[in-house]
């Protein structure tokens, strides 16, 4: 149970401008008593939590009150806009009318899903195993149009506009490829040297990539406007305001760069390794990873705006609602426990020191111009990681005593495309165990998204291992 918490304000938050979420008083706290199932979603003043035993539970983010629940377990992360909850099961999409509960209409899928699905103003799109995007009316569920893409998607599309826009993993990198919301036709696609990760596509698209780049496409033609090196894989969806884009990165960074040149305005080290993308908050940049620690930084700056501290691992990241009155804004955290924990603005005196270390800004990576140089002419290589990032993994799903049980499930990993492959142990008492596992030599950031597939497809024990290369 979530049943207490620390808030630091920073010391040079009177330099800074008053933070929008600390200091902080404990709105209401609920011990779900079973872990979250998914990550939950927020719309409209209203939560939506999977729970591990198979209800799907709504509550009041002011109150805690129950708004309705229902017995329906879900296998993909829910997603929400404008009054429609979508859930998924096995090859269902399962629709709710979200502010009561009530079942709007499934639709069963000819096949498994490859991403979680994404919802924007009535449009919902799925990219299905065979590499399949379909596009449905998600107030009714009625299917619109499909496009092959002939490559996997590596994370959920983007809705932007008139367009939806895929990152997609080709044989020596990957792309980004952008459809017509309408018709499905093909736009433009541009290739990159690295796996794209999510994208946020506004007045251009933003991406990062498994290659340690960060770049903005043109909307229009997908031309590389710019893209700035890390010392990581990119993490997560990027924030953004009027003038800066903000990353994440495996080497533990968060980064603050120009919006139209991509110069680097400033870059902090982080707590732990980041679990998802920054969240912006009017002046605040809030992130956090596995770790009960939630860190803000000034935007502007990079200077360290204060901490949230729950008592145990966070099961999402915190979510922020922005309201008209600043005293009814409030701050969700979820813990893996099932500990439900929602904040407000503190009204009293800060009761806490404001005592923080504030971390020196380190050097600006290298910014590289595209030149109008079409990027498959002179690609560009990976920057060389720092020792700390230097761990590679692979995933495990299985052990066995028995050879022919092990190959079979090889066998019929390989043919769902994963590339699956046997490993002997020591021999035992049971005799020589065999170990099943997926990928030699996989970044972080891959292997905790060949994870997360492999328990769509129903492999709910695959771990990660460290390799020894």
């Amino acid at each position: 149970m979530c049943s207490s918490y620390t808030a630091e304000v920073s010391a040079q938050e009177e330099l800074l401008g008053p933070s929008p979420i600390v200091p902080v008083d404990i709105a209401w706290l609920l011990d779900l008593k079973k872990p979250a199932s998914r990550t939950p979603v927020i719309d409209d003043g209203r939560i939506f939590i999977p729970l591990l035993d198979g209800t799907l539970l709504a509550l009041n983010i002011d109150t805690g009150a129950q708004v309705w629940s229902r017995h329906r377990p879900v296998h993909g992360d829910l997603i929400v806009d404008n009054g429609i909850l979508i859930a998924t099961y096995e090859q269902l999409l399962i629709a709710f009318d979200a502010p009561s509960g009530r079942l709007l209409w499934t639709h069963r899928l000819d096949q498994r899903r490859m991403t979680t699905p994404t919802i924007s103003n009535g449009w919902l799109v799925a990219t299905l195993r065979d590499t399949t995007l379909v596009a449905f009316r998600a107030t009714d569920g009625q299917e619109l149009w499909r496009q092959q893409l002939g490559l996997n998607a590596t994370a959920n599309p983007s809705i932007s506009g008139g367009r939806v826009y895929i990152p997609l993993e080709a044989e020596n990198g990957g792309a980004v490829r952008a459809l017509d919301l309408s018709t499905g036709n093909y736009v433009w696609e541009r290739t990159l040297t690295g796996v794209p990760g999510p994208i946020l596509a506004l007045d251009a698209v933003f991406v990062g990539a498994t290659d340690n780049f960060f770049y903005r496409l043109r909307l229009d033609d997908g031309r590389v406007d710019w893209h700035v090196r890390t010392g990581g894989d990119i993490y997560g969806l990027p924030a953004i305001d009027e003038e800066r884009v903000y990353v994440t990165s495996l080497d533990n960074i968060v980064r603050a760069l120009d919006r139209e040149n991509g110069a680097q305005r400033w870059r902090m080290p982080l707590r732990g390794r980041p679990e998802s993308g920054p969240i912006r908050v009017e002046n605040s940049l809030v992130l956090s990873g596995l770790a009960p620690n939630v860190q803000m930084f000034h935007t502007e700056t990079g200077r360290p705006m204060g901490r949230l501290t729950a008592d145990n691992e966070l099961a999402m990241p915190p979510q922020h609602i922005q309201r008209e009155n600043p005293e009814e804004n409030r701050t969700i955290l979820l813990t893996r426990t099932g500990g439900l924990m929602v904040l407000k603005p503190a009204t009293g005196p800060q009761q806490l020191s404001a005592e923080f270390p504030l971390h020196p800004i380190l050097p600006a990576p290298n910014v590289i111009t595209d030149n109008g140089q079409p990027l498959l002419v002179q690609p560009l290589p990976p920057s060389s990681p720092p020792i700390s990032h230097a761990r590679r993994f692979t995933v495990q799903v299985a052990i066995y005593d028995r050879s022919a049980a092990a190959e079979e499930t090889v066998n019929m990993l390989r043919g769902n495309g994963y590339p699956a492959f046997l490993t002997a142990g020591r021999r035992t008492r049971l005799g020589t165990l065999r170990r099943i596992r997926i990928g030699q030599s996989l970044g972080h950031g891959h292997a905790m998204r060949l994870i997360e597939q492999l328990r769509v497809d129903g492999v709910i024990d695959a771990r990660l291992l460290t390799t020894t290369n």
